[in-house]
């Protein structure tokens, strides 16, 4: 693997009146169509006045199936498109990261997990004085893993790609080192047409998208940079909603072979 890796984001964002940027606002870097980033060469996805995106990964896994996909690695799993969007907030302090996974096969998939991997730092060239914190509550399908990277002695990435995190913090404030940060959601079922959203939110001034977020700090009292990574998931439309989209569907295409 390249010197870092990260990832992963989205939720449908109330982002209110547009305001000019601010001096610590995000930057992003070259986010691929996939969804993924990785740095090359000097910093340019920066995130506040201090930090810096090495990588960003997404990794998904339909119900039954023995490992993930790892975007821009290779294909999506078999009857699965993807749509990716990337959404800075009016003052440049959010960036949300969405990820639509569409059902295009004729019959119900039992789910689908997701997994974004984020590896930052703050205030380079010391990347390993930094540690995070876990705030809130975990959604029902949701998981979460802090970890270093996997150049020393973290699993994360490898966790990611099997689509299991170990819910555990291993670079916390007293065992401070370089840090990275994965989310996790599983949702489903999935009916022919559904879109199951992943949504993930970075922040340098704080702000989160559902309840549970991570957050990861330099220990250098001098640093003003925080980043804060957050996410949600949904199954859009919802069922009724789909049946009813299926049965207009049927309908019209009556009236076409009455009209002919």
């Amino acid at each position: 693997m390249l010197r870092s890796r990260s990832i992963f984001l989205a939720f449908v964002l109330a982002l209110g009146p547009v305001a000019a940027p601010t001096a610590g606002a995000i930057i992003p870097g070259s986010i691929s169509t996939e969804g993924t980033y990785q740095r090359v060469g000097p910093p340019d996805f920066s995130v506040g006045t201090g930090g810096s995106v090495e990588e960003i990964a997404g990794f998904v896994k339909p119900s039954g199936a023995l490992a993930s996909s790892q975007l821009g690695a290779g294909p999506l799993p078999s009857g699965l498109s993807l749509s990716f969007a990337s959404i800075l907030s009016g003052d440049g302090t959010d960036l949300v990261l969405r990820y639509d996974f569409s059902n295009l096969g004729p019959g119900a998939l039992g789910g689908i997990g997701f997994v974004s991997f984020l590896d930052a730092e703050i205030d380079e060239p010391t990347f390993f004085n930094e540690y995070a914190e876990t705030q809130g509550a975990l959604a029902p399908g949701q998981g979460f893993e802090v970890d270093e990277p996997g150049f020393v002695f973290g699993d994360i990435y490898a966790n990611a790609l099997a689509g299991t995190l170990d819910g555990t913090n291993a670079v916390p404030l007293s065992d401070p080192e370089d840090v990275s940060l994965a989310l996790s959601f599983s949702v489903g079922p999935l009916a022919p047409g559904q879109v199951a959203r992943f949504e993930f939110m970075i922040s340098e001034d704080g702000d989160s998208i559902g309840a549970f977020r991570l957050v990861q700090r330099d220990i250098d009292p001098g640093s003003t940079t925080v980043i804060t990574f957050s996410g949600a998931a949904s199954v859009v439309p919802e069922p009724g909603t789909a049946a009813l989209v299926m049965a207009g569907v049927v309908v019209l295409a009556g009236a076409s072979r009455r009209r002919q």
